[in-house]
This record gives structure tokens, sequence and C-alpha cells, in this order.
């Protein structure tokens, strides 16, 4: 994938989330996020938190889009068979329910002027700290490839750095976006998905042929194939 078709998924896949799902709170970049030396002095010490790692994230704007739950999804690019896709969700609210309803009673005050951007940051850091779903990243990589031991495509899912799930194809910002929201907002995914009662045009028809457009990985052996990995047609 070249830089103008990553960018241009990138486009896109904002306008699905926000104009469609309503998922998106702020947009910080449409363009592939440069390399940010502070986020990842923090990211890439083993003995950061999760939180301290998200926060960092947050505060320094490294992310394209914020979410309606303060969750982040970051798009790099690096070259044309290497790039990153990231979701960092918010761990005090992402996936609680319960606690993303309290935050948008907390906002609707702030509008009414009850509350202020220093009073509701400071409520925020008094929720309880769940990290109810994991940090996701997938990586394609070629020149980083071994046979089962690094796959040039997978998936880390948490931030156990040796955990990498192979995957078939390289997925790019539209289809990893939507498989995020499938998998974590199931709420805004149903209303348009013909499979879960919603209403045309179906998004799950969107994703399916997201992943039909993503081409498949071609430093991917054989025997690779046989064992455990990520797949799709």
């Amino acid at each position: 994938m070249d830089a103008g078709e990553f960018r241009r998924q990138i486009t896109a896949a904002y306008r699905i989330l926000n104009e469609r799902l309503g998922l998106v709170r702020t947009v910080s970049s449409l363009h592939s996020l440069k390399v940010d030396s502070a986020f990842n002095e923090v990211a890439l010490i083993p003995e950061s938190t999760y939180q301290q790692i998200y926060l960092t994230a947050l505060s320094r704007s490294y992310y394209n889009l914020l979410l309606s739950d303060y969750s982040l999804l970051q798009f790099s690019w690096s070259a044309e068979d290497a790039w990153r896709l990231a979701y960092l969700p918010n761990p005090w609210l992402a996936g609680v329910p319960e606690a993303e309803e309290r935050v948008r009673e907390w906002e609707a005050l702030e509008g009414l002027g009850r509350y202020d951007d220093t009073e509701i940051g400071l409520l925020l850091s008094e929720l309880p700290y769940y990290g109810s779903i994991p940090p996701l990243r997938f990586e394609y990589a070629v020149s980083q490839y071994k046979e089962l031991a690094h796959p040039a495509a997978h998936l880390h899912i948490g931030r156990h750095t040796d955990n990498r799930w192979p995957v078939a194809k390289a997925l790019g910002p539209i289809s990893f976006a939507l498989i995020i929201v499938k998998m974590y907002y199931g709420e805004p995914w149903a209303k348009h998905s013909l499979y879960y009662e919603g209403a045309a045009p179906c998004i799950d028809a969107e994703l399916i042929s997201a992943l039909e457009g993503s081409r498949r990985i071609h430093a991917f052996s054989d025997t690779e194939a046989r064992s455990l990995h990520l797949n799709a047609r």
C-alpha cells in the first residue's frame, strides 16, 4: 500500500466512524502519524504502565482519531510494505457502560456551565481503573519476517511483546477500524448491520469488502498456513 492509499483509507475510516456511526469525538490528523520520540520513550519501556502509555498519547495528541469514549486510533505508514495500526482503549471508560453513562452526564452538566474542563478532568481521574479492553496493534513489516518466529503481518493483543498473532492479510486503516468497532462498539455497529436487524447499507458488508480489498501476505509460508493464524479469503 502506498502513502496515498494509506491516507485515503484514514479519511474513509474517519467518515464511516464519524458520519455513520457517530463515534468520533476529535480528529487530530488524517495523515500518517510521524514518529513521536517522546511517546516512544514511554511506550517502548517494559516498565511503563498502560496508564502512562495511554495518557502520554492523549496529552501529546498522538493519535488520528479520538473516539467518543476517549479511546485512540493511531495509523502510521513507513513504506509500501511496512505500517502500524493501533487501538488504545481508554482504561477507565472503554467497555464499561456505567462509566461511559456517568461521563455523558458530566459532559451534559459541563454544557450547562455546572462543570469546567478542570473539574471534568478531576472527575475522570477518580473513576476506577478497569482496563476492560486490551490495547491492540497490527504491524506489517516484510523486512522483519522470519518463518513461524516473526510473521510479516501480525496482531499484538495486550502489551506482551512476543504475542504475535499471524495474519494472512495486510489490514489497512479501514478494515482495522471496522474490526475494532465491530468487536468493541456493538450498539452503534448493530444499528447499521442487517445481520443485527439494523438498517441498510450494511456495515458488515463494508467490512467484508474492505477485507476482500486487502491483499494477501506474500511472505506467508505453507507451514504457517497449516499452523494457527488469522485468515480471510
